[in-house]
C-alpha cells in the first residue's frame, strides 16, 4: 500500500467542505469511512450513534439528537447527507437538522420559510423536504437540484 505525501494529505484536508468538522477525506481515496460519518453526526450534536448498515454508495445510522429524537441518518461515502427521518416528527427546541444540509439549499428553504426540517432525501433530480413552517404548520416540499426551484409544495 503507499500512502500520499504529506503535502497532498494536507491539500486534501483543506479541501473538505465548511461543516464538515471533524469527518475528513480519506487521503487518497476520497470517501468516509464509517467512523469519520460517525465524528461528523457527533460533531453535530448527535449521540446514541449506531450505524445499522453499509449500502453500495452510503452508511445507514440510527442516532439521537438534542431534543432525545431518534433520527435515522443516510451518509454518502463522499460526506453528502443522502438522507435523515425523524421518527416521531416532533418539533424541536434545540436540534437544528437543517445544518445538516447544504448552504444553498438551507438559503433556498429560507426564502420558503422553512423553520425546522424533519425529513430530507436527495434524490436523482430533486430534493425531498419535510417540516414545519414558521408559522409552525407541517410543510413538504420539493426542490429542483438544478436550480433549487420548488417543484412541488404541500
Amino acid at each position: 500500500m503507499s500512502y500520499a505525501p504529506k503535502a497532498l494529505l494536507a491539500a486534501l484536508l483543506v479541501a473538505v467542505p465548511a461543516g464538515h468538522g471533524l469527518a475528513q477525506e480519506t487521503a487518497g481515496t476520497g470517501q468516509w469511512s464509517a467512523e469519520q460519518a460517525q465524528a461528523f453526526l457527533t460533531d453535530h450534536g448527535f449521540t446514541r450513534i449506531e450505524l445499522e448498515d453499509t449500502e453500495r454508495d452510503h452508511y445507514e445510522f440510527e442516532a439521537i439528537d438534542a431534543d432525545g429524537r431518534e433520527i435515522e441518518i443516510e451518509i454518502g461515502f463522499d460526506g453528502t447527507v443522502v438522507s435523515f427521518d425523524v421518527d416521531d416528527d416532533r418539533s424541536a427546541a434545540n436540534a437544528d437538522l437543517m445544518a445538516l444540509l447544504p448552504q444553498d439549499l438551507q438559503d433556498a428553504l429560507a426564502r420558503y420559510e422553512f423553520a425546522e426540517v424533519t425529513e430530507y432525501e436527495r434524490g436523482s433530480r430533486s430534493h425531498e423536504i419535510e417540516g414545519f413552517g414558521a408559522d409552525g404548520q407541517r410543510v413538504e416540499v420539493r426542490l429542483s437540484l438544478d436550480d433549487l426551484s420548488v417543484l412541488q409544495r404541500d
